[in-house]
């Protein structure tokens, strides 16, 4: 098939795929098509399977029991019929779901159309003994020492190259390329370890890698599903980089590993009743991190709006504690004291909070259409004290809340909101060093919008300045990342037309003048194929 990875990977999982609308789509009547046959081939079914899994799977669930974006099961495809679902996947709906008339082919089209219309095949699962005979790591004894090159890692910047299954590394301090590994299948994140030499970069094909900085190399992985979306190291004392946590889409679970050897310790079943009551079958594994409260990692169960803390210290007499939140959750950051955890519950339009500490639920924040924070945005106000904030997929909006203890009356209540010109936000950054927060819309469904860069102000929240980051029509700019001492603002700019065009790039800004003061783009750094999410390894180590 053409191309199917270009499309699939950031615009497949994280775009807000609402209801049909086949009149605005220009479809036919559905009543037309509802008696066409679908009969496959198993080769054409087999096809099918891998294209709706790499496409459509992120939104509309491995089951295809519908996710943040509508159930896709046979008796409801058949009422849509073959022609209307190519129509509609080829060109995509006025909701926000992207089209793929130049990623498949009119044949692939119509496979998938058709396969949608047919029961899916039980997807297996993945056991302690898959993971364990998928795992291995450089034993610990024949690690190197000490730096094989002169790049100081906390200027290391690591960048997904969303279409090559690769990460660059990335050294700011020089805007350089230092070295390009294989990553495995559509990398999604990466988070470090609490003493910042290795990163941990998990993958949609599932795949675990750890990334040792001393050396460039990859020196340990392990595949804990089909699917995968985060990854955390424990970071609670005495337990420092002990445990992996990496969590599947399917199959619905988190897997504990030796951070040495990448063996699989214990698999926790996140299956369960949702917070309307209700089985989830597909409860996936979406935010997890490590929480510095008490030695357990935190696991967001995106289904069922349940938060698991799961306590690594007794493997065998495993502690856990589940929170009730509400449904969808996405992602999710820490508030200034890295005690109360903020998620999105992004198709119930919240932002909920639980306490770390003490494990229980705290709040939750009425913010708008889809909240989608990434990484999240915290930071001190003059009138509010430290404040966090979330942009969204759903409209063009930025929502500030209260997080200080200080300010009782703020805490956890909303005390400001910016507005845009556009939707499909993803990602809000700061640091403590730069008077301004930065955030993206590359999904947004304007015409002409998705290539800005939005600047706003900490202590007014206003608007100051809209960065045109990118050149071309059709690129996109996202994710702000700064520098290790916040004096720089990095963004990542992907071309949807084509993987060589030299409008992707990774673009610098000065973070307090909001000159551009360098870019590194495909002409001069051929392998930079659709940068997305940048991670900066000083700033992230141990988070």
């Amino acid at each position: 098939m053409t191309n199917r990875s270009y499309y699939f990977g950031l615009i497949a999982t994280l775009m807000l795929c609402l209801t049909f609308s086949f009149a605005a789509c220009g479809g036919e009547d559905p009543d037309d098509t509802v008696d066409e046959d679908p009969t496959l081939t198993d080769a054409e079914f087999e096809l099918g399977t891998e294209i709706y899994f790499d496409l459509c799977a992120g939104c509309h669930g491995t089951l295809r029991g519908g996710a943040t974006g509508p159930a896709l099961t046979p008796d409801i495809s058949a009422e849509i019929g073959v022609a209307n679902l190519s129509h509609i996947i080829a060109h995509g709906t006025p909701g926000g779901m992207p089209g793929y008339a130049d990623a498949l082919s009119e044949e692939e089209l119509e496979i998938l159309s058709k396969f949608l219309l047919l029961e899916p095949a039980d997807p297996p699962f993945n056991s302690m003994a898959d993971i364990a005979e998928s795992a291995w790591a450089v034993p610990p004894s024949e690690l190197a020492t000490e730096p094989n090159h002169d790049h100081n890692i906390e200027d290391l910047l690591v960048v997904t190259l969303r279409d090559t299954g690769q990460n660059a590394i990335v050294d700011q301090s020089t805007q350089e390329v230092v070295k390009i590994v294989e990553t495995g299948y559509a990398t999604h994140v990466t988070k470090f370890s609490q003493s910042g030499r290795f990163a941990l970069i998990q993958g949609r094909d599932g795949l675990t890698s750890k990334l040792d900085l001393y050396t460039f190399e990859i020196v340990g992985e392990a595949t804990i599903g089909m699917d995968a979306r985060d990854v955390a190291v424990s970071t609670y004392p005495g337990y420092e980089d002990e445990f992996i946590m990496a969590g599947a889409y399917w199959p619905p679970q988190a897997v504990i590993l030796d951070f040495d050897t990448m063996m699989p310790l214990k698999i926790i079943n996140l299956q369960g009743i949702d917070t309307d009551g209700n089985y989830q079958p597909e409860a996936r594994a979406a935010a997890i991190y490590a929480t510095s409260q008490n030695p357990a990692f935190v696991v967001a169960a995106k289904e069922t709006g349940m938060i698991w803390l799961i306590d690594y210290t007794d493997m065998r007499n495993l502690s856990v504690d589940i929170i009730e939140t509400d449904m969808y959750l996405h992602d999710g950051f820490f508030d200034q004291t890295g005690r109360y955890f903020m998620i999105a519950a992004n198709e119930r339009n919240k932002m909920q909070v639980v306490d770390t500490l003490e494990g229980t639920w705290v709040a939750e924040i009425e913010t708008g259409g889809v909240p989608h924070p990434g990484p999240g945005a915290v930071w001190h106000t003059d009138d509010y004290g430290y404040v966090a904030a979330t942009p969204h997929l759903g409209e063009g909006k930025v929502t500030i809340w209260g997080t200080d203890p200080d300010y009782p009356e703020h805490l956890w209540q909303i005390v400001g909101e910016v507005e845009y010109a556009s939707s499909g936000g993803l990602f809000i950054r700061t640091h403590e060093n730069t008077p301004y927060v930065w955030f993206d819309s590359p999904l947004s469904t304007e015409p002409g919008e998705g290539h800005q860069i939005y600047v706003m102000d900490k202590q007014t929240f206003e608007v100051v300045e809209t960065l045109q980051t990118a050149s071309e029509p059709g690129a996109l700019a996202l994710h702000p990342e700064p520098n290790r001492d916040g004096t720089e603002m990095w963004i990542s700019v992907w071309d949807t037309k084509g993987v060589h065009s030299t409008d992707n790039a990774l673009v610098v800004y000065d973070s307090n003048t909001l000159e551009e003061i360098g870019r590194m783009s495909n002409d001069e750094w051929p392998e930079l194929i659709t940068p997305t999410g940048k991670f900066q390894a000083y700033l992230r180590a141990g988070k």
